[in-house]
């Protein structure tokens, strides 16, 4: 049976208005960019708000809507997911894109998934408009969108089968977050016991010698087979970062930021859109690069552990520095001097290496568990793939 292809505009309302006028002093729920989560595809969190708060300047929203961010880095994040509010109306970032699928037509889980596969996000990125850093998905690119629509019990099984790979996904990166979690618990343990030797360094003073914190490239230009690797904030998933999804840029471009050229070791910090993500440059992105949404910081090995520093970006004591810093609403932003300035607590030195050589053994663990993340993604990749094309079971 051939499976007609249908633009998702004709299928789907895109920004619709919301059915109903909410009273002034009636509760809404309300949700920020960092209440979608890419991992899961949902709203994992949302506040209750008067309507008169937010009847001006957000984005409405039903409940069971689809959500789209769409702003860069936070669409090609594969911010996407359900409204899953517990008011039937909401309002949220002006960087959604609402789409509201048509029931009798286009069921809203098969749209979901649709929607999150890595060829979409790839060829939405290619249709952004506006300059850097400020480039969005234009709803016409969701409008003309095909998208394979079988009969709405077909639609509906294939979304089920996905659920299911979803949800395995889920339980690996959750095993891969608990063991992160030991390093991250064991290092405030620490802190607490030695607080009567603490002292407290700027990042920057940290750092070594001729290796500024710093950002990477503002515009890589197109993909290039043979160039040189960089990393962006959506490669960076708990911790890891995924090498296969990385893109290439010129050696021509990349030289002309040679400032932030990456060293096997060093630490990322995701400073725009999902910020406070971190990850350490493996051996195999050694001369790779990043992008102005991350900042590189480089430790210098006599001043301070880099795995201690690493697993401390982690620590209360940095997200609470994080979360008074953070700019913007609608895409959120660490300035480049809040990160230098960042406040390290440091232990002293014997104490600092011995947590990095508990942690190695900890990170053999964590390599085990992102392996088994990375295969199960790439199932789920997989079957995507597979049922939208052929609308058949593999």
């Amino acid at each position: 049976m051939t499976i007609p292809k249908i633009k998702i505009g004709d299928v789907a309302q895109i920004n619709p208005r919301p059915s109903r006028v909410p009273q002034l002093d009636e509760m809404v729920s309300f949700a920020g960019m960092t209440d979608l989560s890419a991992e899961r595809g949902c709203i994992t969190q949302s506040a209750l708000r008067p309507f008169a708060e937010v009847c001006k300047g957000y984005t409405p929203f039903h409940a069971q809507d689809i959500l789209v961010a769409k702003i860069t880095p936070c669409f090609e994040n594969c911010k996407i997911g359900e409204a899953s509010i517990p008011t039937d109306i909401g309002y949220g970032s002006t960087e959604f894109h609402v789409i509201r699928p048509l029931p009798a037509r286009l069921d809203r889980r098969y749209l979901l998934h649709f929607l999150r596969q890595a060829r979409i996000l790839k060829t939405g990125e290619k249709r952004m408009t506006g300059s850097a850093g400020q480039r969005r998905v234009p709803a016409s690119f969701l409008e003309a969108l095909e998208i394979p629509l079988p009969p709405l019990e077909e639609q509906r099984r294939i979304a089920a089968i996905l659920d299911k790979a979803s949800a395995l996904k889920q339980q690996s990166l959750k095993a891969l977050a608990q063991v992160e979690r030991l390093g991250i618990a064991r290092l405030e343990q620490l802190l607490i016991k030695n607080k009567e030797s603490l002292t407290h360094r700027r990042l920057e003073e940290l750092c070594a010698t001729g290796a500024p914190i710093t950002y990477g490239i503002l515009q890589p230009g197109p993909d290039i087979d043979e160039g040189i690797p960089y990393v962006r904030p959506s490669e960076i998933k708990n911790s890891q970062i995924d090498i296969k999804r990385l893109k290439k840029t010129s050696p021509e471009i990349a030289v002309k930021y040679h400032k932030s050229e990456l060293k096997a070791g060093d630490i990322l910090l995701t400073i725009v859109g999902t910020i406070g993500e971190t990850a350490l440059i493996p051996p195999e992105l050694e001369g790779g690069n990043i992008t102005q949404s991350s900042a590189r910081v480089r430790i210098d090995p006599s001043l301070a552990c880099p795995a201690y520093i690493y697993h401390f970006f982690k620590s209360q004591h940095a997200l609470r520095q994080i979360s008074r810093d953070r700019l913007g609403v609608a895409v959120e932003r660490l300035n480049l001097h809040h990160v230098r300035d960042m406040e390290i607590l440091c232990l002293p030195m014997e104490i600092q290496d011995k947590f990095g050589a508990e942690v190695h053994s900890l990170a053999q663990l964590v390599s085990r568990h992102s392996l088994l993340a990375q295969r199960t993604s790439s199932l789920l990749n997989s079957l995507s793939n597979s049922l939208f094309v052929s609308g058949q079971e593999p």
